[in-house]
């Protein structure tokens, strides 16, 4: 994965893509066309629960941070339907590093 986004270098990244958007919209640069994407992974009922008990949350709570209805974790968890792609890579970055990720949603 790319470079972690701190605070501190914030300022610096968000400059850093303005100009290269300004020299793309001037066809100083080209957008990098053999990056290849990597499918999100799919998640299964067992794993959304294994994440939402690493960090003690509630399904209630656990949809609030992820931005989505409590009844769908609970299909989810239930194994009544599958989170989305979209879903899936938020799932993905939380994954990978809960507590990252809590530091960058929770006050």
């Amino acid at each position: 994965m790319g470079k972690k986004v701190t605070n501190k270098n914030f300022k610096e990244l968000l400059i850093k893509s303005a100009k290269q958007a300004g020299d793309h919209a001037e066809d100083k640069i080209t957008l990098k066309e053999n990056i290849v994407i990597k499918e999100a992974p799919q998640f299964t009922a067992k794993d959304i629960k294994n994440l939402r008990s690493k960090i003690n949350f509630s399904q209630a709570m656990f949809a609030k941070l992820i931005n989505v209805q409590p009844k769908t974790v609970q299909s989810w968890e239930g194994g009544n339907n599958l989170p989305n792609k979209t879903a899936s890579r938020l799932l993905q970055l939380f994954a990978e590093d809960p507590k990252d990720f809590l530091e960058r949603i929770c006050s």
